[in-house]
């Protein structure tokens, strides 16, 4: 059974997490054209999404440089413990400040045109084109309801990397409001690898040349539904977003342990606010 809501928000000790300098000077990875027209995939009604191929593989090699040798990683302290109310996380992760890439990567990778349709009212999700095509769906709004549409990215876009044996244990997302008052409403990450893999070597060669099946490599992201009843694993792939609901809303779920390379993911957040 999955354990009680209030014992499980997402950590946010400063001890694995370091947050770059301004981005003025940063030289961000850039974004192909053309690009193939993107596809969701619901996994879980109205919560969980994937969105395979939503980089290129020339994309994600080109973030994992830049995590690596522009941003580069905090070493992440033996014995990391949690705050109080807050999830065990033992992985590095660095965090950069930018609306002006945040926006490029909502309009430029397609995720404006896939994504504008949807919108949110009093904790019901509101679909177009069978995007939501569940009981959940409100055709009529309620008298009163606000009603909020997808308007982009959080400015804070955060990179991770799971090294074997770190893990992110049973958690939930809160939902934050930006300086533009719009309100997060879906978590977005993008997985920057295949699973087993170390692109860049940060393990010093210690990867055999067989490949590893994705199914024992770990690091899988779970997603416990039905009060905990129904487990649902999403394994990562190189290039896939995974979009899931945050906030009031969202499902628990964890990082399992890596036990074969690394895991990179690039993360942020989908914007919400009421049409003008």
């Amino acid at each position: 059974m999955a354990p009680g809501r209030r014992h499980t928000k997402a950590a946010t000790a400063a001890v694995t997490k370091s947050r770059h300098p301004p981005s003025k000077a940063l030289r961000w990875p850039t974004i192909c054209h053309p690009r193939p027209a993107l596809t969701l995939h619901q996994v879980i009604t109205d919560h969980v999404f994937t969105i395979p191929r939503f980089f290129t593989p020339q994309e994600c090699h080109a973030w994992l440089v830049f995590a690596e040798q522009q941003l580069g990683f905090p070493p992440v302290p033996p014995n990391v413990r949690p705050r109080k109310g807050e999830a065990f996380r033992n992985n590095a992760r660095v965090a950069v400040d930018d609306n002006a890439m945040a926006q490029r990567l909502w309009r430029e990778t397609g995720l404006a045109s896939l994504l504008t349709p949807w919108a949110v009212q009093t904790g019901r999700s509101l679909g177009s084109g069978g995007v939501f095509a569940t009981s959940h769906c409100a055709l009529q709004p309620c008298s009163g309801a606000v009603i909020m549409h997808a308007q982009g990215l959080n400015a804070n876009l955060r990179l991770y990397r799971y090294a074997p044996g770190q893990r992110f244990e049973q958690h939930y997302d809160d939902s934050v409001t930006d300086a533009q008052r719009r309100t997060s409403e879906f978590t977005l990450l993008i997985y920057l690898n295949a699973p087993g893999t170390d692109p860049l070597n940060v393990l010093a060669s210690t990867l055999t040349a067989r490949p590893v099946d994705p199914a024992k490599a770990g690091g899988q992201t779970v997603f416990y539904a039905n009060q905990g009843q129904l487990r649902v694993p999403v394994t990562p792939q190189q290039g896939m977003a995974l979009l899931h609901r945050h906030g009031a809303h969202c499902l628990l779920h964890e990082g399992l342990a890596v036990h074969h390379g690394v895991k990179y993911i690039l993360r942020s957040d989908i914007m919400f606010a009421p049409e003008p």
